[in-house]
């Protein structure tokens, strides 16, 4: 009965994640609109070709384990990061994004930017699908309330991770305007919701 409740709690905390996960993907989106077309373009081409080799080609499984178990490292001071962690942080990604940086302080070739933004997206849709394969392998619910209420959870906090980041890199990304902009998105729909089922006309 007590696995019931929270299977329904988190079913239920799943739902009202939707929205902000939808929100959070159109805000993103939007910051990426805002930047020259190349970062964009190569950002795009990453995810795509990310895709294609993991249907068609190779699933590069063991790259994703490594990059946990790097993360089980950096956190192995805390036992319940540990099994955190590797499954909410993109390790690779964070790193790409961190070497953009230091690129950016050194060199002044634009191009260097567009390879970064196409491994960030590359290894950033590594992680997704892998981590949403592993969850949902473990949830054996026919819904599968845990999986899909920890991938949308994940899916916020990387994708908050990956506008800071951005934000704190590139001139033309405003963290504050993507979080702004999903806020603002979250509360109308909320708002539109709650008026829609509670409010008669």
């Amino acid at each position: 009965m007590k696995d019931k409740i929270i299977n329904i709690l988190k079913f239920v905390c799943f739902i009202l994640l939707l929205p902000v996960v939808v929100t959070g993907t159109m805000a993103f989106i939007k910051g990426l609109e805002g930047l020259p077309y190349e970062l964009t373009a190569f950002f795009v081409q990453g995810i795509l070709i990310y895709l294609i080799i993991h249907v068609f080609l190779y699933e590069p499984k063991p790259v994703y384990q490594y990059g946990q178990n790097i993360m089980s490292a950096i956190f192995g001071f805390f036992a319940p990061l540990v099994k955190v962690a590797p499954f909410v942080l993109p390790i690779y990604s964070m790193i790409f994004l961190i070497l953009f940086y230091l690129a950016s302080l050194i060199f002044k070739s634009a191009d260097i930017g567009h390879y970064f933004m196409f491994l960030v997206s590359f290894t950033l849709t590594m992680h997704m699908v892998f981590t949403a394969k592993a969850l949902r392998d473990k949830d054996t619910n026919v819904i599968k309330p845990n999986y899909l209420f920890a991938m949308s959870l994940i899916y916020v906090v990387d994708i908050s991770i990956m506008a800071l980041m951005l934000g704190l890199i590139l001139a033309d990304f405003s963290f504050p305007q993507f979080f702004s902009e999903t806020t603002r998105m979250t509360g109308s729909v909320y708002h539109a919701v709650f008026f829609q089922l509670f409010v008669p006309d």
